[in-house]
């Protein structure tokens, strides 16, 4: 499957809403000692992100209040989709320390997964979308110019 280079920029803001979602809900200390990963920290930078993307493309108030409104709905189902899912973990954990692990409970865990995601995603593309709408074409063609600069690889993936 191909898109055009601005279809992929405009990934750029819900994919830094769904990937900083997908981190604020996952990230609660893992990895960097006591708390250095902290659900407040993430929320800053996503903040500061946006924020700055607002900036750079000259968004309108009433543009900014829609992209923040994507925004927060995508971290809010972010955080209900891991929540729904913080069980699996454990469940996965006793399988595997079980004598005998049940296919049938692996594979129903991995399938709800999955199915999450997958709705997770269909949001998040729904999203990609709405900004579409709400951005001039000069706004896209800035964030185009922004995601091309500093992720030239997905340029290259692209094609006219």
């Amino acid at each position: 499957m191909h898109f055009s280079k601005k279809w992929l920029a405009l990934i750029g803001i819900p994919a830094i809403l769904c990937t900083s979602a997908m981190a604020f809900t996952g990230c609660k200390g893992h990895g960097h000692g006591k708390g250095f990963i902290t659900p407040e920290r993430i929320m800053k930078i996503v903040d500061w992100k946006v924020d700055d993307f607002m900036d750079e493309i000259n968004a309108t108030s009433t543009q900014r209040e829609r992209i923040l409104e994507i925004k927060d709905r995508l971290i809010s189902e972010a955080v209900v989709v891991h929540t729904e899912m913080a069980g699996n973990h454990v469940t996965l954990f006793n399988e595997w320390k079980s004598d005998s692990p049940n296919m049938d409970t692996i594979n129903g865990i991995i399938d709800d997964a999955s199915a999450r995601k997958a709705a997770f995603g269909k949001t998040v593309a729904d999203s990609i979308v709405e900004l579409h709408s709400i951005l001039t074409p000069e706004q896209r063609a800035k964030i185009t110019e922004h995601i091309e600069k500093n992720h030239p690889k997905l340029g290259d993936l692209a094609l006219n």
